[in-house]
């Protein structure tokens, strides 16, 4: 039976990139769902990436594709070196943990010699300015959280809960930039589900 921690190379931990390599093939087209449901043909470059992770014995072929939710794997092709090493259910697990980052490092230009490839999947927290975060990000935030809002009942996924996964921040971060958005007109009353406010200008 094989270690968690065979494959391992030094330097580096398991699950961590080790080298990315394009492979140039045939465009070929794919259907998209168009705002209507109707199928939309998109023309995908044919350019797969090969991808090895620290820790595991295989090399992973990619065609990822940018989505709206970010880079998604479209193909996926796990090449045992030699044949001879058997592809196991808990292979199966850890390679479903780690499809962000396959999607990402097919998708996107990142440097393996630096940390950041360990996870580029996870973008590094947004730090504000001196004068702390403009209009623009709250502008964002809102749109966010609307979305998460709006998806909810199919996802599970809180305003608070989607606003930390998108800038990688606490929830207690996502609470008040919620706030600040709210503060600064981009999210109304109810907007986010809830009693509006009482207006209290018509209070006499």
């Amino acid at each position: 039976m094989r270690s968690r921690l065979d494959f391992v190379q030094p330097g580096t931990v398991a699950g961590q990139i080790t080298s990315v390599g394009r492979l140039v093939g045939n465009d070929h087209v794919r259907y998209r769902d168009g705002p209507n449901g109707e199928p939309i043909p998109v023309t995908v470059p044919g350019i797969d990436t090969e991808v090895t992770l620290s820790g595991h014995p295989f090399k992973y072929r990619v065609h990822a594709i940018e989505t709206d939710d970010g880079p998604r794997i479209v193909e996926l092709h796990i090449d045992s070196p030699g044949h001879d090493v058997v592809i196991t259910a808990d292979d199966m697990r850890k390679i479903a943990r780690l499809l962000d980052r396959l999607a990402y490092a097919a998708v996107r230009d990142v440097d393996v010699e630096t940390t950041a490839f360990h996870k580029p999947e996870q973008p590094p927290p947004e730090r504000p300015g001196r004068k702390g975060h403009g209009d623009d990000h709250y502008r964002e935030v809102a749109k966010v959280a609307l979305a998460a809002h709006r998806d909810y009942v199919t996802t599970g996924v809180s305003a608070r809960q989607a606003i930390a996964k998108h800038w990688t921040v606490s929830v207690h971060t996502a609470d008040k930039w919620q706030q600040k958005a709210r503060d600064r007109g981009f999210l109304k009353a109810g907007d986010l589900g809830g009693k509006p406010a009482p207006n209290r200008q018509n209070r006499t």
